[in-house]
This record gives C-alpha cells, structure tokens and sequence, in this order.
C-alpha cells in the first residue's frame, strides 16, 4: 500500500504541461496536535508557521495539478495542574513538543472558474520527512521517520494581471496509521494549516 502511494506521488509530482504554469510560494500558520487512545497526552493545539514552494502545472478550464514541497511543523501541548488539598491550583505548567517535517505532496484540484478567479477543492497523497530528533522529551515514545497519507484541499485564486497570482488555501494533513509509539500504545497526529500564496504566471 506504502509503495502505491509513493508511486503515485512521484508520477503527480513530476508530470509536466507546457501549456500554463504557476510557481507560488506560500506562507501562513497551521495547528497540531497530538492524540491517544486512552489518555490525554499533548492532546491541545500549538500554533506555527508553514512554508512552502508550490508549482501548478497541467492547467486546464475545470481542473489542475499542483505539487508542493513544505516546511513544517507538528506538536501538541498539555497543561498540568498541582491542586492542593483545598482544592486550590498551587503550580502550573506548560508541556510542549514541536517537530520539524519536509512536507512533499501533490494534489488534483477541481476547479470552479469566475470571470477571472477560480475555487477549488483537491485531494492527493503526501509524504512527512522528519528532520528533527524522533524522541519526546517528555514522553517516552518515538516517532516515524517517514509519514504517508493524504492532503484534502480548498482554496481560492486570482490571477492580478498576465505574470502575478495570489490565493489563500487550507489544507489538512491526513496520516495513514500512526505517527509514533510507545512499548505500550500508539501516537496520532492532527495538523491543518491556512496559507496565503503569491505566484509567478509562467
């Protein structure tokens, strides 16, 4: 299964059509968060910027492809609390966890055209690369190097003049299976993000 996303990605990725293209980069924040089955563990979201280069190719009327290479990042945070026997909060503090990822992926968007904007919505697969440490400081569980799945789009474009787009997109990050794991049970992930985008007509 692992082998037939990374076969599709790479075709998406490296189709090319001479006929219109956009190179965009984008920026923006995302929120992550970490989940458990039985317990709450870093379960609430931080906030980061997101990154990324985007290049839309084989643009037509009524659909298009898009292939991104992203910096970012996912995490989560919790908050304990040390009660007395009053009942009273006498301590509290802050448990965060951030990780690094070099995000690859490629979408098929559909598109719905006005005058001179469209919206979309697309869906495609994705690659997470970890590029930081693959251990909580925290927690004792580690992480995948490598994550696949799934990139669920929508988004809105508008071309300013013959050579200048913009756009602003949101995106969810769908992973298939675990993020990490412990001796004892497994880590998911949650992340989306929002970006707003400029690009270059070529």
């Amino acid at each position: 299964m692992k082998i037939k996303i990374l076969l599709l990605f790479i075709f998406c990725f490296f189709i090319k059509n001479s006929e219109s293209q956009v190179l965009k980069l984008n920026a923006g924040i995302s929120y992550s968060s970490f989940s458990h089955e039985n317990i709450d563990i870093l379960d609430l979201k931080i906030m980061s910027p997101s990154f990324s280069l985007s290049y839309e190719y084989f643009k037509k009327k009524y659909f298009e492809l898009s292939s991104e290479m992203a910096y970012i990042q996912k995490g989560g945070k919790e908050n304990d609390f040390i009660i007395n026997d009053n009942n009273n909060m006498i301590s509290y503090t802050e448990i965060k966890e951030k990780f690094d990822y070099l995000n690859l992926n490629s979408t098929f968007r559909f598109k719905y055209p006005f005058f001179n904007n469209y919206v979309y919505i697309g869906f495609g697969p994705k690659i997470d690369i970890l590029l930081s440490d693959n251990k909580l400081n925290h927690y004792k569980y580690t992480l995948n190097r490598i994550l696949f799945g799934f990139k669920p789009e929508i988004g809105f474009s508008q071309n300013l003049n013959k050579k200048i787009n913009v756009g602003l997109n949101f995106s969810y990050l769908w992973n298939i299976g675990k993020v990490g794991k412990s001796e004892y049970s497994d880590l998911h992930n949650t992340y989306y993000s929002i970006n707003f985008s400029i690009g270059y007509i070529l």
